[in-house]
């Protein structure tokens, strides 16, 4: 999922835009908003007494038996607070890119309303693009008329390469758009486990990193294959290009560059 839930208030407490796409912040849409826009403004005052940035804060779901936890990340946007909900293997750095969008297109907007203290109501049109960005729609759509003609591609590739335990496509932010011959729970946790501290990754640049799943020697990695999307279709005054990032999930002793080379001649000619 990734992103699983977001709650904007105003500088001065307005709640102003809530909703949650998990199970694991159920408990988010039940809340007291005045309690969680307390929280989020004491925090804020507390890091900014001290001078301190927030990176973020985990959560552990009680309900959820040896979950990850849910990170959440506290942004400060102009006028607004924001808390974002994510998983832990997202990108923080580039989530926030996703909520500056947000806010040029959407929050923007209602400036002069929060100047006179009155109560902001995103409309259905507003809280649909907000949506439409935090989850990638425009680029899995893409994907998913694409997907037929990548299965079939991927099912050669993985014939010719055995040592291949699995493959994913990934958004800018690291939300998993397609998977590949890998549960996506098993994917998530190997994510996870591929270590915090991501921002960027430069094309054609390869970051890899050993690791241990279930008594499996495994190698994660992760490249940029200079694919980049771009976002101004979803709403006017947009002029952001994404990349996708490709995941290759192979044995501990692969040669993983020759490997990630041709993964990426077979399958960037479909995204063209």
């Amino acid at each position: 999922m990734a992103i699983l839930g977001i709650f904007i208030q105003s500088k001065n407490g307005i709640p102003v835009y809530k909703e949650t796409w998990s199970p694991k912040i159920k408990a988010l849409d039940e809340g007291d908003e005045l309690l969680i826009s307390g929280f989020m403004s004491a925090i804020s005052q507390f890091a900014n007494t001290f001078k301190q940035d927030i990176a973020y804060i985990r959560f552990i779901p009680l309900e959820f038996a040896n979950d990850k936890g849910i990170d959440s990340i506290l942004v400060d946007l102009k006028e607004y607070l924001v808390f974002v909900f994510v998983d832990p293997y997202q990108f923080h750095d580039m989530v926030k890119i996703k909520l500056d969008i947000i806010y040029n297109h959407v929050l923007s907007k209602y400036k002069k309303n929060l100047s006179y203290g009155k109560t902001i109501k995103l409309s259905q049109d507003d809280r649909s693009f907000c949506s439409k960005i935090l989850h990638d729609s425009l680029i899995k759509d893409y994907i998913s008329q694409k997907r037929i003609m990548l299965i079939e591609t991927l099912d050669l590739f993985i014939n010719n390469n055995p040592e291949i335990r699995g493959i994913s496509i990934n958004s800018f932010d690291n939300t998993i758009l397609f998977n590949y011959n890998i549960e996506r729970t098993y994917l998530e946790n190997l994510l996870y486990m591929m270590g915090s501290g991501i921002t960027k990754v430069s094309e054609y640049e390869i970051i890899h990193k050993p690791v241990i799943e279930d008594g499996d020697s495994l190698l994660v990695c992760l490249t940029n294959p200079a694919i980049s999307f771009d976002l101004s279709e979803i709403g006017d005054n947009i002029d952001y290009n994404v990349p996708l990032y490709y995941y290759v999930i192979t044995d501990a002793d692969s040669s993983i560059g020759p490997l990630i080379g041709a993964l990426i001649d077979i399958i960037n000619p479909i995204f063209y």
